[in-house]
């Protein structure tokens, strides 16, 4: 959980992409300690949007970035650049929703979520997505 985005490099706000050294340090401490499942809750945009990268980790690294329910901005605005961006909502309030089904095959579910409970952003996906390749003995 971070309170600022780690994938997003170019828009002008708050993000680790200020902090170079220190979000390849992140990335090189995925890698080396060989997590799985890593997925990157982040906020502080006032809209929602999910961001994925390959973060050289092994592995496609998401950034899901939600605001503070009541915090979002209420009229629409031109989004910033994000050229890792999948989905976005431009403007109002919001809440992001993580699920995890671990019946049978385990599926992730990445909700953002309108002030009415009404799904704006969805990514669905198998968590064995974010697993290392097994290492050869």
């Amino acid at each position: 959980v971070s309170s600022i985005q780690v994938i997003s490099q170019t828009h002008g706000g708050e993000k680790w992409m200020n902090f170079p050294l220190e979000r390849e340090r992140l990335f090189k401490l995925i890698r080396d300690t060989k997590a799985n499942g890593v997925i990157i809750l982040s906020g502080d945009r006032h809209f929602a949007e999910l961001s994925v990268m390959d973060g050289e980790v092994g592995y496609p690294i998401y950034d899901f970035t939600s605001s503070g329910l009541n915090r979002g901005r209420q009229g629409w605005r031109y989004p910033e650049q994000n050229q890792h961006r999948v989905q976005i909502m431009h403007y109002g309030d919001n809440f992001g929703l993580v699920e995890i089904d671990w019946e049978k095959s385990p599926r992730v579910s990445l909700q953002i979520r309108d002030i009415e409970g009404d799904v704006m952003i969805q990514q669905k996906f198998p968590l064995k997505l974010l697993q290392l390749p097994p290492t050869k003995p």
